[in-house]
């Protein structure tokens, strides 16, 4: 590696571990994720649809971006 980050050879070399200042950040950044989407999930519920008058096609549209926050979560725990 041309350049000289701290830490940054022993991710070159496999040779990293929880102390390793991109691990660390890596691991909350993708928890943060997880915890974006589980908000998202939780105000897009049928429920607060429903209290917020979005109704038909608007509220299957929520409902399939519901599906996706769901997925990126679990993708998001997969990768942490």
């Amino acid at each position: 590696i041309a350049w000289r980050d701290p830490n940054l050879p022993e991710m070159n070399t496999m040779k990293w571990g929880s102390d390793n200042q991109f691990v660390t950040a890596m691991y909350y950044r993708v928890m943060y994720q997880v915890t974006l989407t589980s908000e998202f999930i939780r105000e897009m519920s049928d429920d607060k649809l429903s209290s917020r008058g979005i109704t038909g096609v608007q509220a299957e549209e929520a409902r399939l971006f519901r599906n996706e926050a769901r997925f990126l979560r679990a993708l998001s725990y997969a990768h942490a």
